[in-house]
């Protein structure tokens, strides 16, 4: 999945609920999402998009996480730009019970992803971004 599609900051709630209402997306899971302080805005860092043909976890790297792969395989967001990077990516199955299960361990893969960023503990400051 191309990532460069999404805006260069965690998406809204309501951003994500239009993603799933345009029939690119059979579906769309949050992983996580911060309920911003002052606002009835909810931001959503981390997400789980399933296709037709895959399902993509996906996750917002901010860019004071940043840090260069030892790999060398560095992406805008692993050298301190910030961005979206794809945690997990699988072929959808056909079945919807085989289906249901790699949203499941995409989203799982993911929570653990996110347990490892330095998101802030109150977002309010990324409000402006939206």
């Amino acid at each position: 999945m191309d990532l460069a599609s999404l805006p260069p900051r965690p998406l809204s709630l309501e951003e994500c609920r239009d993603m799933e209402a345009s029939d690119q997306f059979r579906s769309l899971v949050p992983g996580g999402m911060f309920d911003l302080a002052e606002s009835d805005r909810r931001l959503v860092p981390a997400l789980v998009f399933v296709t037709e043909t895959t399902v993509v976890a996906a996750g917002y790297v901010l860019a004071t996480d940043a840090e260069p792969s030892e790999d060398g395989g560095d992406t805008a967001a692993d050298v301190g730009a910030g961005g979206w990077t794809v945690v997990a990516e699988y072929d959808a199955p056909s079945q919807k019970a085989a289906l249901e299960d790699q949203v499941r361990e995409a989203g799982e893969e993911l929570r653990e992803w996110a347990r490892g960023q330095s998101w802030p503990d109150d977002p309010s400051s990324l409000l402006e971004a939206l």
